[in-house]
């Protein structure tokens, strides 16, 4: 019996989730400081103020991400390299680090649950840029040579 009231209460509870509205966002998003690196909830930020400021809000079910995925991708001679260790001469080493938002676009959404093809805003960690937006496939890339960290 209380795992049916912990359930229910569960599910209220996520009904309630606050969300920020777009003077909220815009005036937050203003604030970020790039100079100590983008977490997950500034590179959030910045990516909902990047739709809001383009109007894409609308083909979006939620301005909040449904996933985001922090990646790190070594360059060396301009070519993407694998590292188990990461080497210990790091000259001639380029390490690109970036946030990957996914929203579940409108079109692209199966019941409103399943994203077939989700919008995406790519972050970059060390300076906040938006580096590539748009709509994005799930298929996996072969040629991906990266760390990722997935956030559900």
């Amino acid at each position: 019996m209380k795992a049916v009231i912990l359930i229910l209460i569960s599910i209220i509870c996520m009904g309630c989730t606050p969300v920020l509205d777009h003077t909220t966002i815009k005036e937050l998003a203003r604030e970020i400081d790039p100079y100590d690196g983008i977490d997950r909830v500034e590179a959030t930020l910045i990516a909902q103020d990047f739709i809001i400021r383009r109007s894409l809000y609308d083909r979006l079910a939620s301005l909040e991400p449904y996933r985001t995925t922090r990646r790190s991708v070594w360059y060396h001679g301009g070519q993407a390299r694998v590292y188990g260790v990461p080497p210990a001469n790091p000259e001639g080493v380029e390490v690109r680090r970036t946030w990957t938002l996914l929203f579940k676009d409108k079109r692209h959404t199966v019941m409103r649950l399943f994203p077939v093809a989700p919008f995406h805003v790519v972050v970059d960690e060390d300076s906040g840029e938006i580096l590539n937006w748009g709509m994005k496939t799930l298929k996996f890339d072969r040629n991906d040579h990266s760390a990722m960290e997935v956030y559900e």
